[in-house]
């Protein structure tokens, strides 16, 4: 099952995500906007900071 069959899938409230890579654009774009459509109204990312310099911790 895609992302988005599973979004429309139930009237979810409340979802969380994860991800390796992370996209914004593509989680706005497509993923929230299919959860606020279908009602949803709280989303949690959880994302490696390693993959985005911008991200990660630095000493």
């Amino acid at each position: 099952m895609n992302p988005l069959e599973l979004i429309s899938a139930a009237p979810w409230k409340r979802v969380a995500f994860t991800t390796y890579a992370l996209s914004l654009s593509f989680f706005e774009a497509v993923l929230l906007d299919a959860l606020l459509r279908s009602g949803g109204r709280n989303a949690l990312i959880l994302s490696d900071p390693e993959d985005d310099p911008a991200l990660a911790h630095r000493d």
